[in-house]
């Protein structure tokens, strides 16, 4: 028998060292440096605010946000995207197809 198993990429790994076999799309924040990285399925790449746009790493939610800065939580480890409105979790832009 066999049995397909599909890992969902768009996970968050917290640590200090590069983690092993990440999927495209898959969020590191490096503890170490506290610096947030993405892996484009060769690499990871350091993500950086452009265009007017930031990338946050704090414990608390940013009291406003404009549409395309990031927010890493790190009391929960979760990564935000502003969508000019609201901050939305990776999961809910990631999965959700909405970016």
């Amino acid at each position: 028998m066999f049995v397909d198993t599909v890992q969902p990429s768009g996970l968050v790994i917290v640590s200090p060292a590069a983690p092993f076999g990440p999927l495209t799309g898959d969020l590191w924040m490096n503890s170490g440096s506290n610096s947030l990285s993405i892996w484009n399925g060769t690499n990871w790449v350091t993500v950086q605010g452009g265009a007017g746009s930031s990338i946050i790493v704090s414990p608390t939610q940013p009291a406003t946000g404009v549409s395309g800065d990031g927010w890493f939580d790190t009391v929960n480890n979760i990564f935000y995207v502003h969508d000019g409105t609201t901050w939305l979790s990776h999961d809910e832009t990631h999965n959700g197809g909405r970016y």
